[in-house]
């Protein structure tokens, strides 16, 4: 255990000098589940669980980075009250490098196979993969400004998402970090042991159905999310946090792909109701600063 907090500290100080000030912290290992119960009109259910870590490899010769970071996901969706409990699984591995480029610019590049779908779904047929490149540029000391393309093979095409990202330490206790439009986090300190901030997140994904789980649709369902919460961290060590989140669903969407509908995508609509979210994590996390 000694010789493994001695690697940590090592990864820090060496992950700190590169793109990795892309944020004040880095998450080594995180559980998370979200809860949105429905009501009315709403989607009955829509619960999420997430597991990830973060490995990495350091080239202690030019500072440069791969990260390995695998993702296990799974959803629980309820459309309405007549519908059956859709249960979605997801393997996902982020493969990144990082290299400096200069005193001033840094290049991330990553490749993203992953598997999403129902849980009797075979792996080639449940199988995306995806990509991102991202270039940083530190503009002075306590602001990096990033620019980027992302893209992922999903069940309903071709997926391309232009990136825009920032990290940007206000002052000793404000930090806005993240890259758009996946994520966009404020952070305020409060105290060592103590933080709040607010923070936007948004999710598009398919996954592949098997044929018949839902009646009259077949092959993939896909998911559009936009949360947009507030959030409290209680440091309940040095480095293990609680994270406490409430906030409101944008432009939710589900939607899947109808035996015999015509048009863009071949998609129907189940559900474009918003609703109240409910977010609880515990991650293992190394502070920059």
């Amino acid at each position: 255990m000694k010789n493994f907090h001695h690697l940590c500290y090592i990864f820090l100080l060496t992950f700190s000098i590169g793109i990795t000030q892309a944020q004040p912290y880095l998450d080594l290992g995180q559980v998370t589940f979200w809860a949105s119960p429905g009501e009315n009109n709403q989607p009955k259910k829509f619960n999420q669980l997430r597991t990830q870590f973060n490995l990495p490899i350091i080239n202690k010769k030019d500072s440069s980075v791969f990260l390995i970071n695998p993702i296990w996901e799974e959803r629980w969706i309820q459309v309405n009250d007549t519908s059956r409990n859709v249960n979605l699984k997801g393997l996902i591995t982020w493969f990144t490098y990082t290299h400096k480029l200069g005193k001033k610019w840094s290049l991330m590049i990553a490749a993203i196979p992953r598997w999403v779908g129902e849980p009797s779904v075979q792996f080639s047929e449940g199988f995306q993969m995806g990509g991102a490149a991202l270039l940083t540029r530190k503009v002075r000391p306590g602001l990096q400004l990033k620019a980027g393309i992302y893209y992922n093979k999903e069940f309903f095409g071709n997926f391309f998402l232009p990136l825009l990202g920032i990290d940007w330490q206000i002052n000793k206790k404000m930090n806005l970090f993240g890259i758009l439009p996946g994520n966009l986090t404020f952070e305020h300190r409060v105290k060592d042991r103590l933080a709040w901030g607010s923070a936007l997140r948004t999710f598009t994904n398919s996954h592949r159905l098997v044929e018949g789980s839902l009646v009259q649709f077949e092959d993939y369902i896909r998911i559009n999310d936009v949360q947009l919460g507030i959030y409290s961290d209680f440091y309940l060590t040095k480095k293990i946090v609680f994270n406490l989140e409430a906030g409101h669903t944008i432009l939710r969407q589900f939607s899947a792909a109808k035996e015999g509908l015509k048009g863009k995508n071949n998609l129907y609509v189940l559900s474009d109701k918003d609703n109240f979210y409910f977010k609880a994590s515990l991650q293992y996390r190394l502070r920059f600063r």
